[in-house]
C-alpha cells in the first residue's frame, strides 16, 4: 500500500486526511488484515478522514469493508482516446461549431470569475459533495482552491463561450503530444441549450489542430451522463477504481 497524507485537504476538510492507494500485492492478504494495515496506520497518525481507492474486480474485499462501515462512494472511471478516434467521433461536430470559441484565463480577475461559480455548487456529485459531513458548498469551496493551485502551476484553464458569452471552463495539463482533462463544467446560469457535447467536441477539435495525440481524463460512476459525453467523444474505459471513504 501507498499511504498518503493528503495535507492540501485540511485547508478544505478541516480534517487531517490519509489517502491509500493499494498495490496488486495486498490482495494476498485476507480482507481482515488488509484493512487493520490502514487502521494501524490511521491511529498513530491520528487521520480522522481516510480515502481507499482499489481496482474494482475483488467483490469479498468490497463487502468486507462495506460491512466495516467504509462506503464506497464512487467508482473512478479511467479513460483515454487516441487522435485517430477522436477525429473520427468529433467530425460531424465540425460544421456546427462556428460561434464557439474559448477564452484562455491568463488573469487573477478571469480566475476570479470561474471560483465564484465554482462556489454556486456546480459539482454536485462528486464524493465530498454527497458526503453528509461536508456538502456541496464545502466541495465548492475545494475545487476552487484547486483551481487557484493550478493557475499558481500555469496549467491551462479557459473558458467556453458561445457567441461570446461564458457557458463552461475546462481545467487542463498539457504534456508533450497529449492532455489530460483535470476538470470542468458548465456554469450554472449560462442554460446553453447546446449542452456540453459540442463545447468539449471543439476543444477536442482545437487540440487535434495543435497536434494532440492523446487524450487522458477521469469520470466518476456518479455522473454517467459525463461518461456517455466522453465515449461519444471517443474515449474508452481503460480502468476502474472503487473509492471507499470512513471518518473517524
Amino acid at each position: 500500500m501507498k499511504f498518503t497524507d493528503a495535507f492540501w485537504e485540511k485547508r478544505n476538510l478541516g480534517v487531517d486526511t490519509l489517502e491509500v492507494q493499494t498495490e496488486e500485492i495486498d490482495f494476498r492478504r485476507d480482507s481482515f488484515e488488509f484493512e487493520q494495515q490502514i487502521l494501524r496506520y490511521q491511529q498513530s497518525k491520528g487521520y480522522g478522514y481516510v480515502v481507499i481507492k482499489l481496482p474494482e474486480g475483488h467483490p469479498e474485499l468490497d463487502r468486507y469493508l462495506q460491512q466495516c462501515k467504509w462506503w464506497k462512494v464512487e467508482t473512478q472511471i479511467e479513460l483515454v482516446a487516441n487522435a485517430k478516434n477522436v477525429e473520427f467521433c468529433t467530425a460531424r461536430c465540425k460544421d456546427v461549431l462556428e460561434n464557439i470559441s474559448l477564452e484562455v484565463i491568463r488573469e487573477q480577475n478571469q480566475l476570479d470569475f470561474l471560483k465564484h461559480e465554482i462556489e454556486k455548487g456546480i459539482f454536485q456529485t462528486d464524493r465530498i459533495a454527497l458526503d453528509p459531513s461536508y456538502g456541496v458548498a464545502i466541495a465548492g469551496k475545494r475545487y476552487a482552491n484547486w483551481v487557484q493551485d493550478e493557475f499558481d502551476r500555469g496549467s491551462h484553464i479557459s473558458f467556453g463561450c458561445v457567441d461570446g458569452k461564458r457557458v463552461e471552463f475546462a481545467l487542463d495539463r498539457y504534456t508533450g503530444r497529449a492532455r489530460e482533462g483535470l476538470l470542468g463544467g458548465l456554469l450554472l446560469d449560462t442554460q446553453y441549450e447546446g449542452g456540453a457535447g459540442l463545447l468539449e467536441a471543439f476543444r477536442l477539435r482545437k487540440d487535434l489542430e495543435n497536434g494532440i495525440k492523446r487524450f487522458h481524463t477521469y469520470v466518476s460512476s456518479n455522473n454517467l451522463v459525463i461518461l456517455r459525453l466522453h465515449e461519444s467523444m471517443g474515449y474508452r474505459v481503460k480502468s476502474l477504481q472503487g473509492v471507499y471513504i470512513r471518518h473517524f
